[in-house]
């Protein structure tokens, strides 16, 4: 399937991640707990292992990385749609804390990780990870998680329209079906740059140094 539209990689275009400095990009990772893995499954391992990589080649660039999770423990508004489930997912954590955790590929003691309020989908719905972004001058996101219909899509068009450059790693991405993964990439992310790991890396690499 072809993409809408080429990513924007131009250092003099203000849309693209070139036109930024290794310190004023994020790298977000959202929602790479073992439960949604195991929920997404075969494609969501694989895309742990791409976020992973794409953790290390920030850290090795000076790129600040925020990892995003749910949080188990705090229910959702009465008003929302996930309320009526959300008894049995929590109880399901609370059986099995390990399953709230972050994959141990993704953790890292030196990143900020922040907790959203269960029901909320973007991550910027987290008072601390605005924060952050805002004390660091950034401007530019890199966007990875699980899955691509819901944290990646809520918080890349949130985003945007708070004025950041949103590009998205797609294939540190993935849906509980392919099919969903590949229209939310081809065809509903029209306001973000999405391309594959590999040149998110090396496009970034020509304006910032060093490898990919």
């Amino acid at each position: 399937m072809a993409s809408r539209s080429a990513p924007v990689f131009d250092p003099s275009d203000l849309s693209s991640p070139l036109a930024y400095k290794a310190s004023e990009t994020a790298l977000i990772l959202g929602d790479y707990q073992n439960m949604v893995v195991g929920i997404v499954g075969t494609a969501g391992a694989t895309a742990v292992t791409t976020a992973a990589d794409m953790r290390a080649w920030a850290a090795s660039h000076g790129v600040t990385t925020i990892h995003s999770i749910m949080d188990f423990t705090s229910p959702p508004a009465a008003t929302s749609k996930i309320a009526a489930r959300w008894p049995q997912m929590a109880g399901m954590v609370s059986a099995q804390p390990a399953l709230g955790e972050e994959v141990a590929q993704i953790a890292h003691p030196d990143d900020l990780t922040v907790k959203r309020t269960g029901g909320l989908i973007s991550v910027l719905t987290s008072p601390a990870l605005r924060e952050a972004l805002t004390a660091k001058g950034i401007k530019s996101l890199i966007v990875c998680g699980l899955t691509s219909s819901g944290v990646v899509l809520s918080t890349s068009r949130a985003a945007y329209d708070e004025g950041y450059v949103v590009t998205v790693v797609e294939d540190a991405c993935a849906d509980r079906t392919e099919s969903v993964h590949e229209v939310v990439m081809r065809d509903v992310l029209i306001t973000a740059q999405v391309a594959q790991a590999e040149v998110v890396k090396a496009e970034l690499g020509k304006v910032w140094g060093g490898s990919s």
